[in-house]
Protein backbone atom coordinates (compact mmCIF):
# COMPACT_ATOMS: atom_id res chain seq x y z
CA UNK A 1 0.00 0.00 0.00
CA UNK A 2 1.64 3.42 -0.84
CA UNK A 3 0.69 5.98 1.76
CA UNK A 4 2.87 8.74 -0.66
CA UNK A 5 0.12 10.76 -1.89
CA UNK A 6 0.79 13.49 -4.97
CA UNK A 7 -0.40 17.43 -4.92
CA UNK A 8 -3.29 16.35 -6.83
CA UNK A 9 -4.52 13.31 -4.86
CA UNK A 10 -4.82 15.52 -2.39
CA UNK A 11 -6.78 18.41 -4.27
CA UNK A 12 -9.12 15.37 -5.27
CA UNK A 13 -9.55 14.29 -1.47
CA UNK A 14 -9.83 18.58 -0.35
CA UNK A 15 -12.97 18.22 -2.31
CA UNK A 16 -14.18 14.67 -0.96
CA UNK A 17 -13.71 16.11 2.26
CA UNK A 18 -15.74 19.32 2.11
CA UNK A 19 -18.58 17.55 0.50
CA UNK A 20 -20.61 16.44 3.85
CA UNK A 21 -18.80 12.52 3.55
CA UNK A 22 -19.75 10.85 6.36
CA UNK A 23 -17.08 10.91 9.25
CA UNK A 24 -16.57 9.12 12.08
CA UNK A 25 -15.89 11.27 14.95
CA UNK A 26 -13.96 11.03 18.46
CA UNK A 27 -13.03 13.66 20.85
CA UNK A 28 -10.10 15.38 18.83
CA UNK A 29 -10.40 13.60 15.28
CA UNK A 30 -12.47 12.94 12.19
CA UNK A 31 -11.70 9.82 10.43
CA UNK A 32 -12.99 9.49 6.65
CA UNK A 33 -12.32 6.04 5.59
CA UNK A 34 -11.56 6.93 1.71
CA UNK A 35 -10.14 3.06 0.15
CA UNK A 36 -10.57 -0.48 2.09
CA UNK A 37 -8.00 -0.40 3.58
CA UNK A 38 -6.66 3.24 4.49
CA UNK A 39 -8.25 6.71 5.39
CA UNK A 40 -7.92 10.22 6.73
CA UNK A 41 -7.98 11.69 10.13
CA UNK A 42 -8.75 15.41 10.54
CA UNK A 43 -7.71 17.74 13.77
CA UNK A 44 -8.38 21.32 15.00
CA UNK A 45 -4.84 22.50 14.45
CA UNK A 46 -1.46 21.37 13.99
CA UNK A 47 0.01 20.32 16.89
CA UNK A 48 -2.91 18.07 17.92
CA UNK A 49 -2.32 16.52 13.85
CA UNK A 50 0.92 15.96 14.70
CA UNK A 51 1.62 15.01 17.75
CA UNK A 52 -0.49 11.75 17.02
CA UNK A 53 1.00 11.33 13.63
CA UNK A 54 4.43 10.88 15.23
CA UNK A 55 2.71 9.00 18.11
CA UNK A 56 1.12 6.53 14.86
CA UNK A 57 4.41 6.60 13.09
CA UNK A 58 6.26 5.00 16.51
CA UNK A 59 3.67 2.17 17.36
CA UNK A 60 3.27 1.46 13.55
CA UNK A 61 7.24 1.02 13.16
CA UNK A 62 6.42 -1.83 16.22
CA UNK A 63 3.14 -3.10 14.63
CA UNK A 64 1.46 -2.00 17.33
CA UNK A 65 -0.39 0.45 15.06
CA UNK A 66 -2.12 1.42 11.84
CA UNK A 67 1.07 3.20 9.06
CA UNK A 68 0.71 6.81 8.50
CA UNK A 69 0.94 8.98 4.72
CA UNK A 70 1.20 12.14 4.14
CA UNK A 71 0.34 15.06 6.05
CA UNK A 72 -1.28 17.68 5.07
CA UNK A 73 -3.47 21.15 5.43
CA UNK A 74 -7.16 21.81 3.67
CA UNK A 75 -8.60 25.26 4.13
CA UNK A 76 -11.93 25.40 3.38
CA UNK A 77 -14.90 27.98 4.82
CA UNK A 78 -17.02 25.02 5.63
CA UNK A 79 -14.18 21.88 6.17
CA UNK A 80 -14.73 22.04 9.91
CA UNK A 81 -18.32 22.00 10.03
CA UNK A 82 -18.61 19.14 7.93
CA UNK A 83 -16.22 17.04 10.08
CA UNK A 84 -17.21 17.30 13.43
CA UNK A 85 -20.47 19.09 14.16
CA UNK A 86 -19.31 20.13 17.80
CA UNK A 87 -15.76 22.07 16.56
CA UNK A 88 -18.74 24.61 15.02
CA UNK A 89 -18.84 25.89 18.40
CA UNK A 90 -15.09 26.38 19.23
CA UNK A 91 -14.23 26.85 15.16
CA UNK A 92 -11.72 30.22 15.16
CA UNK A 93 -13.48 31.82 12.00
CA UNK A 94 -10.47 33.28 10.30
CA UNK A 95 -8.83 30.10 10.58
CA UNK A 96 -10.72 27.72 8.51
CA UNK A 97 -8.69 25.11 8.10
CA UNK A 98 -8.00 21.20 9.08
CA UNK A 99 -5.11 19.20 9.48
CA UNK A 100 -5.21 15.77 7.55
CA UNK A 101 -2.95 12.32 7.72
CA UNK A 102 -3.25 9.85 5.58
CA UNK A 103 -3.28 6.33 7.36
CA UNK A 104 -3.89 2.84 7.00
CA UNK A 105 -7.41 1.66 8.00
CA UNK A 106 -8.72 -0.67 11.21
CA UNK A 107 -11.62 -2.54 11.59
CA UNK A 108 -13.28 -1.57 14.71
CA UNK A 109 -14.33 -4.33 16.65
CA UNK A 110 -14.72 -5.77 19.82
CA UNK A 111 -11.23 -7.57 21.16
CA UNK A 112 -10.76 -10.00 24.18
CA UNK A 113 -9.06 -7.75 27.31
CA UNK A 114 -6.45 -10.01 27.80
CA UNK A 115 -5.73 -8.67 24.19
CA UNK A 116 -5.88 -5.18 24.40
CA UNK A 117 -3.82 -5.64 27.88
CA UNK A 118 -0.97 -7.12 25.95
CA UNK A 119 -1.40 -4.51 23.78
CA UNK A 120 -1.31 -1.44 25.92
CA UNK A 121 1.95 -3.86 27.73
CA UNK A 122 3.54 -4.00 24.49
CA UNK A 123 2.73 0.34 23.72
CA UNK A 124 4.10 0.91 27.24
CA UNK A 125 7.33 -0.99 26.40
CA UNK A 126 8.08 1.75 23.80
CA UNK A 127 7.16 4.85 26.08
CA UNK A 128 3.44 5.12 24.34
CA UNK A 129 1.21 5.41 27.24
CA UNK A 130 -1.98 5.24 27.07
CA UNK A 131 -4.93 6.36 29.05
CA UNK A 132 -7.98 4.73 27.26
CA UNK A 133 -7.37 1.73 24.98
CA UNK A 134 -10.18 -0.34 27.14
CA UNK A 135 -13.18 1.72 25.26
CA UNK A 136 -13.66 -0.09 22.15
CA UNK A 137 -13.80 2.61 19.73
CA UNK A 138 -9.55 3.07 20.34
CA UNK A 139 -8.77 -0.45 18.89
CA UNK A 140 -9.35 -1.84 15.97
CA UNK A 141 -8.11 -4.77 13.06
CA UNK A 142 -5.78 -4.65 10.23
CA UNK A 143 -6.94 -6.06 7.44
CA UNK A 144 -4.06 -8.85 7.99
CA UNK A 145 -6.11 -9.49 11.12
CA UNK A 146 -3.74 -7.46 13.85
CA UNK A 147 -4.93 -6.21 16.80
CA UNK A 148 -3.51 -2.15 17.06
CA UNK A 149 -4.12 1.05 18.46
CA UNK A 150 -5.87 3.50 16.57
CA UNK A 151 -6.01 6.47 18.86
CA UNK A 152 -2.88 8.40 19.52
CA UNK A 153 -4.17 11.72 20.40
CA UNK A 154 -2.62 13.71 23.32
CA UNK A 155 -5.47 12.97 25.53
CA UNK A 156 -5.50 9.51 25.46
CA UNK A 157 -1.53 9.04 25.29
CA UNK A 158 1.65 10.63 26.92
CA UNK A 159 5.07 10.15 25.33
CA UNK A 160 8.34 9.53 27.35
Amino acid sequence: MNLAWTASKIRAFENLATSGSRYKCGGSCAFLKVGKTWGLKFYQNVDDRDFAFYQQRRAAKHKLGPRVGNRFKIQHPKCRYLLNPWWKEICIEDNPSVYVYVTEAALIRRSSEQRVLDLEDALDKIGIYTEDLAIDNNVGFLYGGKLVCIDFDYWSTDIS
